[in-house]
C-alpha cells in the first residue's frame, strides 16, 4: 500500500514525493464487539456491482505513510437469495481503476489488482452493519522513477492478503478498515524509504455499491 532509491538527477522531485506520501491516517471506526455472528445470510438483489470510492489509500502502517488517490473503483459479484452461508458470499472480479495518485504532482501511477477473483465473507452484522473479510489480496504498484512494490499476506505471490471491512446496507458503502489485515510490503524496489519490504500495510477506503445491496441475516 527501500522505497526510491537516490537517483541524482530527480532528487528533488523524489523528496517531494516523500513528503506527499508521508500522510497520516485517523483511527478507523472501532469492531462492533457486539456484532452478532450468524450462520446464514440473505442477499437483495445480488448479481454484478460495480464500486466508486473518494479517497484511497495503500498505507504503510509501520510509518504511517501512505500512497494517496483522490478515487478508485471496483467491480464484483454477490450470490442473490436466502439461505446462503457467509463464506464466499461474494467476490472482487475487476475494476481497479485508481485516479489522480500523490496529490497534484504529475507523476503516472499504476496499481494493479491480482489474485481476482478476491473472495468476499461475511461474518456478523450489527443494526444493519455486516462485517466481514475480503482475501486472496493482492496489489502491485508502480511509481515514478522505478519505485514499485507489492502488498500482500505472507509473500509476494502468495495471493493470501486479506482485509477486514463494514457494509452499511442503508448507505451502501463498503469500507475498508484499518484493523484486521495481514497485509505487508513485499519486493519494494527504488522508493526512497519511503516504505520499506516487511512493513505492515492497510488498504483504506469506502466504496459505494451500485446497484445497492441488502445483506441481512434471517
Amino acid at each position: 500500500m527501500r522505497l526510491l532509491t537516490a537517483l541524482r538527477p530527480r532528487r528533488v522531485a523524489l523528496n517531494a514525493t516523500a513528503a506527499m506520501l508521508a500522510v497520516a491516517l485517523g483511527a478507523g471506526p472501532a469492531a462492533a464487539a457486539a456484532a452478532r455472528t450468524v450462520t446464514t445470510w440473505t442477499v437483495t438483489p445480488g448479481g454484478s456491482f460495480s464500486g466508486h470510492a473518494g479517497t484511497t489509500k495503500l498505507k504503510d502502517t509501520a510509518n504511517g505513510n501512505s500512497l494517496n488517490c483522490t478515487s478508485s473503483a471496483l467491480a464484483g459479484r454477490f450470490k442473490p437469495g436466502t439461505g446462503l452461508s457467509g463464506a464466499g458470499i461474494g467476490s472482487i472480479t475487476g475494476g481497479g481503476k485508481f485516479t489522480d495518485c500523490l496529490g497534484p504532482l504529475p507523476f503516472a501511477v499504476s496499481i494493479t489488482l491480482q489474485g481476482l477473483p478476491w473472495h468476499i465473507s461475511v461474518t456478523a452484522d450489527h443494526s444493519g452493519v455486516v462485517h466481514g473479510t475480503i482475501s486472496h489480496i493482492e496489489i502491485t504498484a508502480s511509481l515514478p522513477a522505478g519505485c514499485r512494490f507489492t502488498l500482500d499476506g505472507t509473500a509476494a505471490g502468495a495471493f493470501d492478503g486479506t482485509a477486514q471491512f463494514s457494509y452499511s446496507d442503508s448507505a451502501h458503502t463498503l469500507k475498508l478498515l484499518p484493523t484486521g489485515t495481514n497485509l505487508h510490503f513485499y519486493k519494494v524496489s527504488k522508493c526512497a524509504g519511503v516504505v520499506h519490504s516487511g512493513d505492515s500495510a492497510a488498504y483504506l477506503a469506502g466504496y459505494t455499491l451500485s446497484p445497492g445491496q441488502t445483506i441481512t441475516s434471517p
